[in-house]
């Protein structure tokens, strides 16, 4: 219910984005595994809806967030990397991955094939939609991040992080060559 009126009325909505974001936060940190959950599914919907807006209210709930990227449940970490994939791509939010830095480097080795999966795909949408000035910051820690995908022990992931890493090296070399930079080609 909530996403629906967030969506009729986002007008508003944008106009209590700390107080939303304040919320948020505290349901992410909730001890109770569904609460997780459904937050992180709504905060994907929010990011979605509010992409231009929510950005600068995105650090308390990507705090709480990078916590359950700890938690013992695999469903759990799985869906929370899909939430703070979408907030970091808000605008202005790309910053905040820093508070996401230390938990996305354990999150590569999970012991869960979909978590680890799921975490190189983030890996690749950031580096794929950061702007330039973030990417400047975390491009170098994602890239070194994402290339361990290619040693994984699952063929699939593996295969997958081949064609992440064309996507980004295209992206990257397009966006090089629109700001003037050598490509080295």
């Amino acid at each position: 219910m909530l996403r629906s009126l967030i969506k009729k009325y986002k007008i508003w909505f944008a106009s209590v984005l700390s107080e939303l974001g304040e919320a948020t936060a505290k349901l992410a940190a909730d001890q109770c595994p569904e609460v997780k959950i459904e937050t992180s599914l709504l905060l994907v919907d929010i990011s979605g809806i509010l992409r231009e807006q929510f950005g600068l209210a995105a650090g308390a709930v990507i705090r709480a967030l990078a916590k359950n990227l700890q938690h013992q449940r695999f469903k759990i970490r799985k869906v929370t990397l899909e939430a703070i994939g979408e907030l970091l791509l808000c605008d202005k939010a790309g910053a905040l991955y820093e508070h996401v830095a230390p938990q996305m480097s354990t999150i590569v080795l999970d012991k869960n094939n979909d978590v680890r999966k799921t975490a190189y795909e983030i890996i690749g949408r950031l580096l794929n939609g950061f702007s330039i000035a973030t990417l400047r910051d975390f491009e170098s820690q994602l890239v070194y991040l994402l290339i361990g995908g290619l040693s994984d022990e699952v063929d699939q992931i593996r295969a997958d992080t081949i064609k992440l890493l064309d996507e980004v090296g295209l992206r990257r070399r397009a966006l090089a060559e629109e700001l003037g930079e050598d490509v080295g080609l």
